[in-house]
């Protein structure tokens, strides 16, 4: 068998969401291979443990619950109001809390993956220490940051061995106690900051970043190796869902068989309840029907608008008045 070792972290809350994401590795592994899961517990239930532990029973695979040293994330901060927790920052443990594993591959809990993730696994690091997708906003946060490039760090390629060897966690604990106020996007500022020259970057097809339709990056990929719902949007939302209805189709296929399958009866009775609030915002093919009708929509100039009727665009310059 061929060993794959995956690691994904969540606290109680988005236990459901990782099953869904364990459930589409298993599902589309290929039968030599065996997965060994790692789960770092940010306060899983043991009602949920015992939940995810019955993949064991259907799927080559292990399942170990690993629990983070809570005192090192006492420094790292994330925003309030914002939809990430501080379990985001488990990921730069990894190296330390699992020393079995020299390379592994860590994956947020809001993706889908859609084919086996040998091809990925086994890739060459070619002397890097990280592979990753670069991030859809890239060229903003590596300006901000002062960088070249810069990665999505929800599925990335660790090589946990040489991250051991280079002491590269303590390295990342001190660049956040030193640069604070520098820190907008969490612990994917300080992977890309300190390890800046040593990550390599791999096709889109890993990391399909998916937030909106129409997006120019991401949109034309039809045949995506890993789903990545990134931003507030997720499929499971009631409210304003995500708009790119073909993928999101992807989470409820993967909670079929699991524990949670329960979920898709009660996600679309209660999709019922906010059918008033998603007509005001249609998603999909109803979406772009309704913009073809009738839109208002702001231009980079702000004495300007589009205004689209019956599929006819006009442009219209606002006048300002002289008091």
């Amino acid at each position: 068998m061929n060993n794959i070792a995956i690691c994904l972290s969540s606290d109680n809350n988005y236990a459901q969401h990782m099953g869904a994401a364990i459930a589409s590795v298993l599902k589309n592994k290929n039968k030599d291979e065996f997965i060994n899961i790692y789960i770092i517990d940010g306060g899983i239930s043991e009602t949920n443990q015992a939940k995810l532990k019955e993949f064991e029973s259907k799927y080559a695979c292990r399942l170990t619950f690993v629990k983070p040293d809570f005192e090192k994330l006492k420094n790292c901060m994330t925003f309030k109001g914002n939809h990430i927790s501080i379990a985001t920052y488990n990921k730069i443990l990894i190296p330390e809390i699992i020393p079995a594993e020299n390379r592994i591959i860590y994956l947020d809990c809001d993706i889908i993956v859609r084919k086996p993730l040998g091809e990925l696994y086994n890739k060459d690091f070619d002397n890097n220490i990280i592979l990753g997708v670069e991030d859809v906003a890239a060229k903003n946060s590596a300006k901000r940051l002062g960088l070249d490039k810069y990665i999505n760090a929800g599925v990335i390629l660790m090589n946990a061995e040489q991250m051991r060897n280079e002491n590269i966690v303590e390295k990342m604990f001190n660049w956040i106690a030193e640069n604070q106020d520098k820190i907008e996007c969490h612990e994917q500022d300080v992977i890309n900051s300190v390890l800046a020259g040593r990550i390599k970057y791999i096709d889109d097809i890993y990391n399909t970043q998916v937030e909106r339709e129409n997006q120019e990056r991401f949109c034309n990929i039809s045949d995506p190796v890993i789903l990545h719902f990134i931003g507030p949007k997720k499929p499971w939302t009631l409210y304003k869902p995500l708009n790119v209805t073909h993928w999101g189709k992807a989470y409820f296929e993967a909670l079929k068989g699991t524990p949670w399958e329960s979920f898709i009866t009660e996600y679309k009775l209660k999709s019922l309840l906010y059918l008033p609030v998603n007509i005001l915002y249609p998603t999909g093919w109803v979406r772009t029907l309704v913009r073809n009708i009738f839109s208002v929509k702001n231009t980079g100039l702000k004495d300007k608008k589009i205004i689209t009727i019956l599929g006819i665009q006009f442009k219209i310059k606002r006048v300002k008045r002289i008091k």
